[in-house]
């Protein structure tokens, strides 16, 4: 988060306001509501001077402070006295790793909860806001790729923890979202998570883009904010979940939402209140069902098996001035959008570019997949995932969506708002009737 973009005042301005309420209500503690002091925590010193701090001064901080808890100075008491009596404490980017490793269980991260219960904003960015929800991905082996968690839900670099800060009940956030594709990996990760609580509950999972932050406040609606999108993904009762080890995941059912700077929702629930102009109502929620299939095999790894369906994701041109949109596929596939390589260069394009096509045509089906994963369709529309296949399938159902839009930036990529999607992954051997819309379990061996 740049302190220099007009989106990012506003985020501290939104920050800095509600340090002063917060500490309104709370008289009997430290924070004071005309000195008004910002910490810029982090790991490890940065490189260049850090344009946040007058960004956060622009934005009405009094005293503007950047401060460094390496791993020996996780119980620092001069460190912890500045954050316990901070009225707002940014967590900057890294590595979230160093976060859980050196910080956790020491008085710093008991610093980090005096300041927030005594009224104080607590927020972050990349890193981060990765380390705020009530479940972490802690990043503490290595960092873990979209397709590595599509071939093994319990990859060595997929590591998880509950109630590390937890300073948002319920809520699961990812980051760097569309821009490294990793939808796919988060509904592994809300799977896996789900041994966090021995299956009592679920978490709400927010991926949040870069340049966009939820605002949660402790009395109104969370508010998304800035030039890309909050994605919200959550198991359901109808979600199968078949997580085995050194095999590829199921997970099927899941809610997904894709929300606009605007969006007001309440958490953990993930229920929308308030909606950006762009976005409507779907006029036709209704999808006629097809009847007619061309019997073919869709490999993920081959470009060309990408013009299959209806509609095709295309790339024109090199380098920055290279164009990504939709153009009219072979229409073997109906009311289908695949793009194969999804994981390779490019996967923000790719996918950014279904999900306009999702937005702007609901009732669409996105195939989303990648080298090593195979799907044939037979003439009765039966799409399944070959037993053989590496990698598991991610396809997305449009169908329900109850509103959509489009909203149109002067830095291009239009951004895409929907409601009411549901998402699958599909290991080997799991199936999906086109016809139906229903996800098919493997067939007896």
């Amino acid at each position: 988060m740049s302190g220099n973009s007009r989106w990012g005042l506003t985020a501290f301005m939104w920050m800095v306001d509600n340090a002063r309420v917060g500490a309104l209500r709370r008289p009997g503690c430290n924070l004071g509501v005309g000195r008004m002091t910002s910490v810029i925590l982090g790991a490890i010193p940065l490189d260049e001077p850090d344009d946040r701090i007058p960004g956060f001064n622009s934005a009405g901080s009094v005293n503007t402070i950047g401060l460094v808890v390496p791993e020996a100075g996780g119980n620092d008491e001069k460190s912890c006295t500045t954050l316990s009596e901070a009225n707002i404490i940014f967590i900057r980017g890294g590595d979230q790793g160093r976060y859980v490793k050196w910080w956790r269980g020491t008085k710093i991260e008991k610093a980090i909860h005096e300041c927030f219960d005594c009224g104080g904003v607590i927020a972050g960015t990349s890193a981060g806001c990765a380390v705020l929800g009530e479940v972490t991905y802690t990043a503490e082996n290595d960092s873990l790729s979209p397709a590595e968690a599509l071939s093994d839900p319990h990859h060595h670099d997929l590591t998880l923890a509950r109630g590390y800060l937890g300073l948002v009940p319920g809520v699961f956030f990812d980051t760097h979202f569309t821009e490294r594709g990793r939808i796919g990996r988060f509904a592994v990760m809300l799977a896996r998570a789900r041994e966090l609580f021995e299956g009592r509950r679920d978490v709400l999972g927010m991926g949040m883009d870069p340049r966009t932050a939820a605002a949660v406040s402790p009395d109104r609606p969370c508010e998304i904010m800035g030039e890309g999108t909050a994605t919200l993904l959550r198991l359901t009762k109808e979600s199968r979940v078949v997580v085995e080890k050194g095999r590829p995941p199921t997970v099927t059912g899941v809610r997904y939402d894709q929300l606009l700077h605007g969006t007001r929702l309440a958490l953990p629930d993930g229920i929308v209140t308030e909606r950006p102009e762009c976005v409507k109502p779907n006029p036709h929620p209704e999808v006629i069902e097809d009847t007619a299939f061309d019997a073919l095999t869709m490999d993920g790894g081959k470009e060309d098996d990408g013009a299959v369906g209806i509609l095709k994701v295309v790339r024109e041109g090199e380098g920055e001035a290279a164009a990504w949109k939709v153009e009219t596929g072979e229409g073997k596939l109906p009311a289908s959008l695949v793009t194969a390589r999804t994981w390779d260069r490019g996967v923000w394009e790719r996918i950014a570019t279904s999900q306009r096509a999702l937005a702007m045509q609901p009732g669409l089906l996105a195939w989303w997949l990648g080298e090593g994963c195979a799907v044939d369709v037979d003439a009765m529309g039966l799409a399944r995932v070959r037993p053989d296949s590496t990698i598991s399938a991610i396809l997305v159902d449009s169908r329900g969506v109850t509103h959509a839009g489009i909203e149109e930036h002067d830095k291009g990529r239009p951004k895409a708002h929907l409601e009411g999607a549901t998402m699958h992954v599909l290991g080997p051997g799991w199936g999906f009737d086109l016809r139906t819309r229903r996800v098919v379990e493997p067939a007896e061996k």
